[in-house]
């Protein structure tokens, strides 16, 4: 980025995406809008610029970029984000810390989560933190969660279903037995709109090959105690 496209930037003024702080001197609240940014949709921070859009660029030594990595490092988990130097004048410069989109939102910043609403960063409240970090961990759109493409409810195996569905109630994780297959598949999270999830598939499926090759089993008879050579193998 050169001088004239900083400018640009600059006039779109503050907003969700974009945020100004006259120098590092106010890092740690730049940070806390970095965490807010990372927490909705990336954005730009801009030591240099005063709030009212003015560029004044600041000094930037070997010691203010430390102090940058060392606040970098308190973000949790590591975000990627881009330090780019933009020349003012011979001596001063703007630095901007660019968050790409997040991946693994929620972040904190120094063990506490903020939000990014319109150009104003704010404590994240923890209800919103935890169920953030529910979704983290348990995301929709994990493969299993997938839609089969390939297969349909008839390429299950009923009985394999509610064997596992008597094998639930057995074990106190289910109450009222299920004698439907469709009606086990809903309980169990493991169909959408009349389609399997991979997760069926992989559990039930009559014949999961050559589909999901993760799924076959192949066995070696071998020769000594080692691995070294085998007699057969089958799959």
């Amino acid at each position: 980025m050169n001088l004239e496209q900083l400018r640009q930037l600059v006039a779109e003024g503050e907003s969700e995406r974009l945020e100004f702080k006259k120098s590092t001197g106010e890092l740690r609240g730049g940070m806390e809008t970095l965490c807010g940014m990372l927490n909705a949709n990336g954005g730009q921070v801009l030591f240099g610029v005063t709030d009212a859009g003015r560029i004044v660029g600041q000094q930037i030594s070997d010691q203010t970029l430390r102090e940058v990595a060392a606040e970098l490092s308190r973000l949790e988990p590591l975000a990627s984000v881009i330090q780019t130097r933009v020349k003012v004048t011979e001596t001063l410069e703007v630095l901007m810390l660019d968050a790409a989109p997040p991946i693994n939102a929620p972040h904190t910043y120094n063990g506490r989560p903020f939000r990014r609403v319109g150009p104003t960063t704010s404590q994240m409240p923890q209800g919103d933190y935890e169920r953030r970090l529910i979704e983290r961990a348990h995301p929709h759109v994990r493969w299993e969660n997938q839609i089969a493409a390939r297969h349909r409810i008839e390429d299950l195996d009923r009985n394999e279903i509610l064997h596992a569905m008597s094998d639930a109630i057995a074990a106190g994780r289910l109450e009222t037995p299920v004698t439907d297959p469709i009606e086990a598949l809903h309980k169990l999270n493991l169909i959408e709109d009349g389609r399997p999830l991979q997760a069926a598939v992989v559990a039930f499926a009559k014949d999961p090959l050559p589909d999901y090759p993760q799924c076959a089993l192949r066995m070696a008879r071998f020769q000594g105690v080692t691995k070294n050579e085998f007699l057969d193998q089958r799959q």
